[in-house]
């Protein structure tokens, strides 16, 4: 499903399973130019992605690799040495050394700064890791290469359920959306902070029915 939503940044949403097979955690970053943001049907969206090909990237992303096309990179968790997982958000926003550039950086720099960008996870944010803001893995910070283009938008659909912790919880997802606009999306998108004002909406338990679209065989 495609959403536009106006607003003064003129964001634009998706919510879509990734890939047929791929129902575990995932993560993607897609751009579109000005043009297609104003204007995103069907055709459009198959004519920005026609030269990711389906089983491409769902091979790379099955391996734990990170595909990085043109238009379009994505990745799944990584298992590292003594049962650590690299998360899928930080695999795309992480740099691997001080002089090279993220995923996401190089998928910015490829395309043009007066476009948009959606950044989708399958599950929100985990706190141990991903929003902990003194911890190696923390993304908050890595957000700020979304100002590299013109408008963002970080999508999620399920609500990640912790071990340590009951549920998501708003305040993790707060410092996300003073960076870019946080929306979780299902049957529809839901603007996760209004006024600063949390929705709980964003929090509620849904299912996930994973389908296969957008992408070219």
């Amino acid at each position: 499903h495609v959403y536009f939503f106006p607003s003064n940044r003129s964001i634009l949403l998706m919510s879509f399973s990734s890939l047929c097979s791929i129902t575990k955690q995932h993560a993607y970053t897609i751009v579109f130019t000005s043009s297609e943001c104003n204007s995103l049907t069907k055709d459009v969206i198959d004519k920005a992605l026609i030269g990711d090909k389906r089983n491409n990237v769902r091979n790379k992303v099955l391996k734990q690799e990170i595909y990085e096309g043109q238009r379009l990179i994505m990745a799944s968790y990584k298992e590292k040495v003594g049962s650590v997982w690299e998360h899928a958000e930080y695999r795309l926003l992480h740099k691997p050394s001080v002089n090279t550039l993220s995923p996401v950086e190089k998928l910015l720099n490829k395309n043009p700064k007066d476009g948009c960008a959606l950044f989708f996870t399958l599950n929100s944010p985990c706190q141990q890791y991903c929003t902990n803001t003194t911890g190696k893995y923390d993304i908050i910070k890595d957000l700020d290469q979304f100002n590299k283009i013109n408008s963002a938008a970080f999508v999620f659909h399920k609500v990640y359920e912790e071990k340590r912790v009951t549920t998501c919880c708003s305040n993790s997802l707060k410092p996300i959306d003073e960076k870019v606009p946080v929306y979780r999306c299902n049957d529809k998108c839901h603007k996760c902070v209004n006024n600063k004002v949390f929705n709980a909406v964003c929090l509620k338990k849904t299912t996930w029915n994973p389908t296969c679209h957008l992408f070219h065989e």
